[in-house]
């Protein structure tokens, strides 16, 4: 995820959608799953993994979305998608703890 914020962050675009990765039903990534070959990321990693994300990204790109919204009679896992409120607010918390920003460890390098 990192390095394809890197790679955006070079490039002409104006805006950007996160997006966490659940399990639906009736999908070949629910029978994964099942079969214990896939484990989806816990609240915390997922916050912690979007945060970095964000510190990396051009300041001047919008963030339309930062999760996905997943139909409660659809999922099957993580449990934590169902909790969007929760989830944004531990960004925020996140953000406001590390004294972080969109953007902050951006270098002229990166930008395009």
């Amino acid at each position: 995820m990192l390095e394809t914020v890197d790679a955006l962050s070079k490039l002409p675009i104006h805006g950007i959608k996160f997006h966490h990765l659940y399990v639906v039903k009736g999908t070949p990534m629910e029978k994964l799953y099942l079969e214990g070959k896939y484990r989806p990321l816990e609240q915390g990693e997922f916050v912690d993994i979007l945060v970095c994300c964000l510190e990396r990204l051009r300041e001047d790109i919008v963030v339309q979305r930062l999760m996905g919204d997943p139909k409660p009679e659809e999922l099957v896992t993580p449990e934590w998608s169902l909790e969007k409120r929760q989830t944004l607010n531990l960004i925020y918390k996140t953000l406001e703890e590390r004294d972080t920003w969109q953007g902050k460890y951006l270098t002229l390098k990166h930008v395009f």
